[in-house]
């Protein structure tokens, strides 16, 4: 059913902001039977292969994220997050695809293996990578690489 030309929508839906296609969209819906119950089955929206280079909703954001004017151009893109970011991950393995840089602000968080691993494959995109030790210190360290 089409918006009605009054909804506050009505403008965003007839000329959506430009999107990059980084994802292969629809992605798979599998059958789980191992979690069927008598009363149910179970299937399994498999977002993790939103795209051969990196799967979940990060990739979607970043379709949109990358297309805008406000991030297009040549030089890296900063952002923030704990050691073991996904988005940060995602934003750098994106970036180098288009020949562009990762900047990333970092904040301290629980060194498990699987922040341990995340943090090396943004290391190994060439990220430049920041550490500010805890959220408090962000605002100032954003500052800080601005100038």
């Amino acid at each position: 059913m089409p918006l009605r030309a009054d909804h506050h929508l009505a403008a965003f839906v007839a000329r959506p902001p430009a999107r990059l296609a980084l994802a292969d969209l629809p992605t798979p819906v599998q059958r789980a039977s191992w979690l069927d119950t008598p009363a149910a089955e179970v299937w399994i929206k498999r977002d993790d292969q939103t795209s051969a280079l990196y799967g979940g909703g990060k990739v979607r954001k970043l379709e949109w994220l990358l297309a805008s004017p406000r991030y297009a151009g040549d030089g890296p893109i900063v952002s923030l997050g704990g050691v073991g970011s996904h988005h940060l991950l995602a934003l750098a393995l994106f970036l180098r695809t288009q020949g562009r840089e990762a900047h990333a602000l970092t904040f301290d968080q629980v060194f498990t293996p699987h922040v341990r691993a995340t943090l090396a494959g943004l290391a190994s995109t060439g990220a430049r990578v920041w550490s500010v030790g805890s959220r408090v210190g962000l605002p100032w360290a954003w500052h800080g690489y601005h100038l």
